[in-house]
């Protein structure tokens, strides 16, 4: 038993730590387009203080970022969660998302926290279940819920066959389309030749 209870700490203990290190990369790298949006949006709104501005969107999109991604991994990375269950890494996903909204929300005015924490949430499990089923893995939610999903999907995953079927029916129509553009061009080469033998056989219709 306390073999068992060690290892289960040092895994919990792993699956804190070890995601640190990435999530303060990722953060990083949320943070230098939330320090370009801000540049952006400070000169559309006209803010006084553009440098501010673009400074708090940076710290904004850093905080929100890391967060997102140190929870996510955290909550794969324990043995209770498994990155190759696709319902694990809804769940991981939409906590994760939680979590980002609720700290992205405390940078704007009151009672953002919860409607933040709400909204990236929902957005966070839904874009991943849509990237379950694009990746042709099991959403692992119910049959009604991935219809509805699937359905907001513009993508799916198609056979050798249907790729081929598709390229096919393209090739036609372009084929089509490039038949009836040589079809006008000829019309107008016999127009351009019939306008210019006119043009020889009445050379001058002076006027008098």
């Amino acid at each position: 038993m306390p073999e068992v209870e060690v290892k289960s700490r040092s895994s919990a203990e792993r699956a804190l730590l070890e995601p640190l290190l990435p999530s303060l990369g990722v953060g990083t790298a949320t943070g230098v387009l939330g320090v370009a949006y801000g540049t952006v949006a400070g000169i559309l709104v006209s803010t006084p203080r553009p440098l501010l501005y673009s400074s708090v969107s940076g710290v904004q999109w850093f905080c929100a970022g890391s967060t997102y991604f140190y929870c996510r991994s955290a909550l794969l990375a324990h043995p209770a969660l498994t990155a190759e269950n696709g319902l694990h890494r809804v769940v991981a996903s939409g906590v994760g998302g939680s979590c980002a909204g609720a700290v992205a929300g405390a940078f704007l005015p009151k009672g953002a926290i919860r409607s933040g924490g709400i909204l990236f949430g929902v957005l966070a499990a839904i874009t991943q279940a849509g990237l379950n089923f694009a990746q042709g893995s099991s959403i692992g939610l119910p049959s009604s819920l991935q219809q509805g999903i699937a359905s907001l999907i513009p993508m799916k995953s198609l056979s050798d066959k249907e790729y081929e079927d598709l390229l096919l029916n393209k090739l036609i129509k372009i084929e089509a389309e490039i038949s009836i553009l040589d079809d006008q061009i000829s019309n107008l080469r016999a127009a351009s030749k019939q306008q210019a033998s006119t043009s020889i056989e009445h050379p001058h219709d002076s006027t008098k």
